[in-house]
């Protein structure tokens, strides 16, 4: 995606990136700073350069992550950047109707973090785009080393109640997960910044739904086999996913259609092929996992 000679620069509220293991290179630099602080961002970005938001405080509420985006725009526009590519969260629509869900389908966050992502899109592209180019990226549920999604799962089943495993095993069964692995979640980015044309404020969504394995008895199945976990000695007793649909509703859950994919469909057709297989991708989790156990 990009050359040798490429110059990156990291900025963050926190000095322990300094101190990580790609310290040490000519090409890459580390800025200390908060974008509540417009000051800080003095002298980070460059002209033509392109910019990679990832910041949110989930601690801060709505105010604050708007304010944030608000003066990353404008150190933007003060430094004549290139590119923008914001990255988002599928979350953003919220409830949808249909079972499939594109870029085009209508947003009905029904939690306050999918309302401010959604109030933090609307702030970047509105107000970045007549100044340089902008995307946004929208990942579904994203995996990997020391990532939550999973987390709580693989630990339960680890050192839960057999019991209430057992019962979740029922009743989220056949629940499609929307599940996306952090490998082509980053490389979906780079995509978009290297990108040869304007991408004029586009959405795109990156999930693996296409994986047929993406839904919970599938995934539950292979961290089972890789935790070295006994499969139940009684059958599941499958719930009808309409009686689980209301169960999720009624629980406040932001996407309560148990059958809802997100599809990478544009993404794809601008020229993304996701490098690592779904399956392949769970595997590598359970097996970090069970290293991060030791």
């Amino acid at each position: 995606m990009c050359s040798g000679d490429c110059k990156i620069k990291i900025f963050s509220r926190s000095s322990f990136l300094k101190h990580g293991s790609f310290s040490g290179s000519d090409n890459l630099g580390f800025y200390e700073g908060d974008l509540l602080n417009p000051k800080s961002l003095r002298g980070f970005f460059e002209p033509d350069c392109i910019v990679i938001n990832l910041a949110y405080s989930w601690g801060g509420g709505e105010a604050t992550n708007l304010q944030m985006a608000k003066n990353l725009i404008q150190a933007c526009k003060a430094e004549g950047i290139k590119r923008l590519i914001h990255c988002s969260t599928a979350a953003v629509v919220g409830r949808a109707s249909k079972d499939l869900v594109t870029e085009e389908t209508p947003c009905r966050p029904a939690t306050t973090y999918g309302v401010t992502k959604l109030k933090m899109e609307k702030v970047i592209s509105e107000e970045g785009k007549s100044h340089f180019d902008v995307a946004v990226l929208r990942p579904t549920s994203v995996f990997g080393p020391k990532g939550e999604p999973l987390k709580k799962l693989a630990g339960d089943m680890m050192g839960g109640s057999r019991a209430r495993n057992y019962l979740k095993s029922c009743l989220f069964g056949a629940r499609r997960m929307n599940l996306v692995s952090i490998t082509n979640v980053v490389d979906a980015i780079l995509f978009l910044a290297m990108h040869k044309n304007d991408l004029n404020g586009q959405k795109f969504i990156v999930s693996d739904d296409d994986s047929p394995a993406n839904n919970f008895a599938d995934v539950e199945g292979v961290l089972m086999k890789k935790l070295n976990i006994k499969k139940y000695s009684v059958p599941k007793i499958p719930i009808p996913l309409g009686l689980l649909e209301l169960l999720l509703r009624a629980m406040g859950r932001n996407n309560a259609n148990p059958r809802c994919n997100y599809s990478s469909e544009k993404l794809k057709k601008l020229g993304f092929v996701p490098q690592v297989p779904f399956e392949a991708a769970l595997d590598e989790y359970a097996e970090w996992y069970l290293t991060s156990l030791v």
